[in-house]
This record gives structure tokens, sequence and C-alpha cells, in this order.
């Protein structure tokens, strides 16, 4: 759920970034072709820019609310890093463009606009978040299905009887009952014999582990 909420603004990013992009370098470095219009109004092609860039910060507002609050607080964070570097390329950039429609016949050359850094930044940042919560998302299924092969239930010595229990209802202190064939339902220590533990589910071990007195145990292993 985390990673489909970074989803959208990362698609929206990266569709606006790419025609930025275009209008930014491709055109100006590399010399791609503009409509004829474009090519003889420079001015518009920086208030393009101007407004694509401002559409991906506003998408990315979460980074500037959390950056700028964690300085104000005097807490600052990565986000801060994040707000700074892209507010401080669109601010040149939008004193640029106030300078060339000043100007009575501009030139892209004269120019240095950094829209395409301001928008970069928050897209390869929103990237990163994007795999950051794919990856928590992938290791909490993978905690989930271990906690799936945990047994539901226990057989628990207490008060010199053997009763069985669920596996949530057992306290630090019990001692636990595990018989040949059975799943060990919590970490623990083995207190009275020895065995060998299959730990393959847990660990990727291919051969069991002998456990005797006083060796820890994992829950899911299984009591050969």
């Amino acid at each position: 759920a985390a990673a489909a909420k970074v989803v959208c603004p990362l698609i929206f990013s990266l569709v606006l970034l790419a025609p930025l992009m275009y209008l930014s370098m491709f055109s100006t470095m590399w010399g791609a072709p503009l409509p004829a219009y474009l090519q003889q109004n420079p001015t518009v092609v920086a208030l393009l820019q101007l407004l694509l860039a401002t559409a991906v910060m506003v998408i990315n507002q979460k980074f500037f609310v959390s950056g700028f609050m964690g300085l104000i607080h005097g807490a600052p964070n990565m986000d801060t890093l994040v707000a700074l570097g892209s507010s401080a390329a669109f601010v040149y950039s939008t004193a640029q463009v106030l300078a060339m429609t000043a100007a009575e016949t501009p030139h892209m050359s004269d120019f240095h606009l950094y829209f395409e850094s301001a928008a970069t930044i928050l897209t390869l940042v929103t990237v990163g978040k994007f795999l950051e919560e794919r990856s928590k998302s992938k290791t909490n299924r993978a905690v989930e299905k271990l906690i799936d092969l945990s047994p539901g239930t226990a057989n628990v010595l207490r008060n010199g009887k053997e009763i069985t229990v669920n596996t949530d209802e057992i306290i630090v202190g019990d001692i636990l009952i595990i018989r040949p064939g059975e799943k060990i339902p919590v970490d623990g220590v083995v207190t009275e014999g020895s065995s060998n533990i299959d730990q393959s589910a847990l660990t990727g071990e291919s051969m069991p582990v002998t456990k005797s007195e006083g060796d820890t145990v994992m829950s899911a292993s299984v009591n050969l």
C-alpha cells in the first residue's frame, strides 16, 4: 500500500519531466527540433520549462513540507537537502526567466536555466522512495510467511502437567515439550535433551543442526 502511494507521483513526475528535459537539454544542447513558433520565442520555451518544473514540485510538495519543517524545528533531514537543492535551482532559473522577459531580443544561450535540475532531483528521490517502499513490502511479506510457518499451539509443562495452549499464550519461563516431527513454536533455549533440528525454512541450511542443552532454537524450525 505504501509503495502504491508513491507510484502516482512518480508516474506524473516522469511524464512531466520528459518534455521538460526535451525543452531544456535535447533542444538547446543537442539541437533537437522544436516547432518554429518556439524556436522564434525563447521566452515562451523558458516559461514552458517553468510551468513543467512547477507542476513537478507541486506533485512532490511533501519533500518541501517535511524538509522545511525539519529546518524550522532545527532538525534537518534528507528531505531538507532535497528541498533546498530543488528550490535553489528553481529560484535561480525563475530569476533568469524574468531577465529574459525584460530583454529586448533574448537568446537562450545568454541565460542559464536549471528547471530540469529542480525537477530531476525530486523525480530521482521519488524513484528511490518507490524502490525503498517496494523492498520494505517484500520484507514484510517474507516475515509474514515465516510467522505462518509457526504452529498455532504448543505443549507446555505447567505445575507438573502438560497442557496445550495457543502460541500467543506462551510466556517467558514456560517449559515447552517438542516431540520428534513437531515444529518449535517460539524462539527459546533447550533445557533438556538433544536432537537434530531442521532450520532450512529460516536459514536455508540443507543439513540439520544438532541442538542440545543450552543451545538456542528458532521458531518454525522442526525437531527431527
